[in-house]
């Protein structure tokens, strides 16, 4: 328990830092925008784990399981994802009644990257 109380003050301060950076910042690092997908990896992987299921597990193996959990993920993300959250901000600005905002604007055009 004394543990979770010393994680808890390095989360508190770090979430902080997360909050000050995400609102300082111009344009998304890498990392965001790999993490946009992250939904779609969730749902694609065990999808491709049962393609690569009962094969042997090298190297080779593991490489084309990344390359093709990468490749489904990406299409997942292009086809459903991306089109769900647009209708989304478009359907609830509607029912809000405001134009979009700055962010959502921008965050739809550096999704198309």
């Amino acid at each position: 328990a004394f543990i979770l109380n010393i994680f808890a003050i390095f989360a508190t301060f770090w979430l902080g830092f997360e909050l000050v950076r995400m609102l300082d910042r111009s344009g998304p690092a890498p990392f965001d925008r790999m993490g946009r997908a992250t939904f779609s990896l969730y749902l694609v992987h065990p999808v491709a784990m049962r393609l690569f299921e009962g094969g042997d597990h090298g190297v080779v193996s593991l490489l084309l399981y990344l390359v093709v959990t990468g490749v489904m993920t990406y299409a997942f993300f292009l086809l459903c994802e991306r089109p769900s959250h647009r209708l989304a901000h478009k359907l609830g600005n509607r029912l809000v009644g405001r134009a979009p905002t700055e962010r959502q604007t921008a965050g739809t055009a550096a999704a198309g990257d």
